[in-house]
């Protein structure tokens, strides 16, 4: 069941749907680790924000801490440079499948969803310390997280008013749009393919980013990156497995109770019957 975000922490919305699709995304072993890193940048953004204090903002805000809890040992394996690197990877694989997407002059509704869902994860990066950001990276990132929301707002704008997206660039500067979009809940397709938006709206970029410098390529050419970027790179390893938790001790009690077997108390043997008294017989001869 997704979790209830009050209004306060609207903000965070976007982050913890994230995670709540990665979580059922069991087809890429990375998307756990980044489901846990869009709940720690989710938390760390909820403080920031001045009503986080409310009795309905420090339960939610309580509920993410529980989940991060549960995480942190299986995650404690990779050092903050490896998550990064993993999320990083991540975030570029979303945008390029997007980006190639949109190139080949294929764009739809979920083109635009995997677009701001790519805007989201690289957003997601800042809560990573900047030196361990190589050169020139942190740019890249958000000219691709800028570049992203003007895409998928331009992508809707289009199919709302009826006519073919325009592939790669931009020619105008894009008209602030209201975006409504409705899961369509496509079965089969991988998460990215099926980012939902509810109870957000897609931060319109009043500025479009830079037109690419490389030409679009070709549709049956592997993507090359946005801009002449490289590709990205090599896929991280699997996790590992998470600690299996030890079987509860009432497990290992028996299932049959116990019954003690009683314990007769002893008896005094009985005293032979005389017919004396004080050493005086009577009764008898």
């Amino acid at each position: 069941m997704p979790l209830t975000i009050p209004t306060e922490l609207k903000r965070i919305t976007q982050f913890i749907r994230r995670a709540e699709e990665l979580d059922k995304d069991h087809t890429k072993p990375e998307s756990r680790l980044v489901a846990y890193h869009c709940r720690q940048h989710a938390v760390q953004t909820g403080l920031s924000i001045e009503q986080s204090s409310t009795p309905a903002a420090q339960a939610c805000l309580g509920d993410i801490l529980n989940t991060l809890e549960e995480e942190k040992a299986p995650m404690s394996v990779f050092s903050p440079s490896e998550a990064r690197t993993v999320c990083r990877q991540f975030a570029s694989s979303i945008f390029e499948k997007a980006d190639a997407q949109d190139r080949a002059g294929n764009s739809n509704k979920n083109t635009a969803r995997t677009f701001y869902a790519a805007a989201v994860f690289y957003e997601m990066l800042g809560q990573f310390d900047a030196e361990l950001s190589g050169e020139g990276e942190e740019a890249e990132e958000q000219h691709k997280r800028k570049y992203s929301k003007w895409k998928a707002t331009e992508i809707l704008k289009a199919m709302k008013e009826g006519r073919e997206p325009t592939p790669g660039g931009y020619e105008e500067p894009v008209v602030p749009v209201e975006i409504d979009v409705v899961d369509d809940n496509v079965a089969g397709e991988t998460i990215v393919s099926n980012v939902s938006t509810e109870s957000e709206s897609v931060e319109v970029v009043h500025e479009p980013p830079a037109a690419p410098s490389a030409p679009p390529a070709a549709p049956s050419a592997a993507p090359s990156g946005f801009g002449g970027l490289p590709p990205p790179i090599a896929p991280p390893p699997p996790l590992p497995a998470p600690t299996p938790t030890p079987a509860p001790i009432s497990a290992l009690m028996p299932t049959t109770a116990l019954t003690p077997t009683p314990t007769p108390a002893p008896q005094r043997p009985a005293s032979p019957k005389t017919n004396s008294f004080g050493g005086f017989k009577f009764g008898g001869s």
